[in-house]
């Protein structure tokens, strides 16, 4: 089995971007970036203080921009996931709040927050703390929205990952109330399991996937419990689940292991049908291609190749696989798409690239973003798309047309 160490992903994805002189530029450091969220007693910022323990904030109505108040920059801490809430004019921006510790040899988070945006101004609404650290991703449910937080990681001398501080799900009802934390206890999903990074709801349940074992949580978000878990495999070493809905069917890439499975969501078992699960994306010894996410769209799966950059193109009715479908930019991080055309976000080369789904041709750079940005994340809303700069710590937004960059949020470091 050949495994890619954690450690070595995460660098590739979060700390590689180009500063423009051809260096790559470091992951967040605490010489960057202290871990802590924003200045809580600032005037420029709701209080965070969590008077209730239920991860919550205080920010009271007196915090929140008036009409004739000037707009509130936003302060992003390590800035992730992006959700737009369209019928509630708001963008949710999920900020994570961890930097890499030389000394230590490990990420340190501080507190996790989401910030909560006005869709049109970017102007910040209020910050919302999480009841874990480390909110990496963000989904909306028939009740409101979900908050996967990842909990943290420990790393031996070989590099291989063993879960820390467990995370967990948190709930929240369409006024962006806490409903519930659901826990998401280590070692529950077999040994080793836990860090849990992956997110998608399909109906009421929401499924979960580990970022460092083979292992998948479900929680029904109208019972706020969990009520199922599945171990993909036994294989020694870490593995990293990218879940995604596959037309109702719940879609999982294993990175390690170079898999796709499909999985009935009332059972969590594969999908009976032509193809054999989990189905092998790449069985070349010399080369691991390290399969990050997926979209799935008129019956075929678009998958992106973090380690190889390159595009897969899986029709589930006939087993066909197109390996290297497309060429990709530098580290793709993630991928997303409306009816027409694919966008990834290609993390190294700070740009996104856009696909047409009927012939894959490509637009690259279609969005341009300033060096060593290390965008991580995009949404598309209405006739823009967002994207989140990891090192820069700003929320991006061009035009969903032209590419053209139209702004960004804070506008000033």
């Amino acid at each position: 089995m050949r495994l890619l160490p954690l450690t070595l992903a995460l660098l590739l994805l979060a700390g590689c971007a180009d500063t423009g002189s051809g260096e790559p530029a470091d992951l967040l450091t605490s010489d960057a970036f202290d871990g802590s969220a924003p200045d809580l007693e600032d005037d420029d910022a709701p209080d965070l203080a969590d008077d209730d323990a239920t991860g919550d904030t205080a920010a009271d109505a007196d915090a929140q921009p008036t009409d004739t108040a000037a707009p509130v920059q936003p302060v992003f801490a390590a800035p992730q996931a992006l959700l737009p809430l369209p019928d509630q004019g708001l963008l949710l921006v999920s900020n994570t709040n961890g930097y890499w510790d030389n000394d230590l040899f490990t990420m340190v988070y501080g507190p996790g927050y989401v910030s909560v945006l006005d869709r049109d101004d970017l102007s910040l609404r209020r910050d919302i703390q999480t009841s874990a650290v480390n909110p990496q991703t963000l989904a909306r449910t028939p009740g409101g929205v979900a908050v996967l937080c990842s909990g943290t990681t420990a790393f031996d001398e070989n590099w291989t990952a063993s879960p820390a501080t467990p995370g967990a799900l948190d709930l929240w009802d369409a006024d962006l109330n806490l409903l519930a934390s659901v826990p998401l206890p280590n070692h529950s999903v077999g040994t080793g399991s836990g860090f849990p990074t992956s997110l998608v709801v399909l109906g009421d349940r929401a499924f979960i996937g580990s970022g460092i074992a083979p292992a998948i949580w479900a929680v029904d978000t109208a019972t706020q419990q969990l009520v199922a878990t599945r171990r993909l495999h036994n294989n020694p070493g870490n593995e990293l689940l990218s879940l995604f809905d596959a037309g109702g069917k719940l879609g999982v890439l294993a990175f390690n292991s170079e898999t796709l499975s499909l999985l009935d969501p009332a059972t969590l078992q594969e999908i009976p049908g032509p193809c054999t699960y989990p189905f092998a994306l790449d069985l070349r010894p010399e080369t691991l291609t390290g399969p990050q996410g997926a979209v799935f769209r008129d019956g075929r799966i678009y998958i992106i190749n973090a380690l190889t950059s390159t595009l897969s193109v899986f029709d589930p009715a006939t087993c066909e696989l197109e390996s290297q479908a497309a060429v990709l930019g530098g580290a793709p991080n993630q991928i997303f798409a409306n009816d027409t055309f694919a966008y990834v976000v290609n993390s190294l080369d700070n740009n996104l690239q856009r696909l047409a789904l009927d012939d894959l041709d490509s637009t690259v750079p279609f969005v341009t973003l300033p060096p060593g940005c290390n965008p991580w994340n995009g949404a598309l809303d209405g006739p823009h798309l967002f994207v989140t700069g990891f090192v820069d710590q700003r929320v991006y937004r061009a035009d969903l047309d032209s590419g053209d960059l139209l702004g960004f949020v804070p506008e000033a470091p």
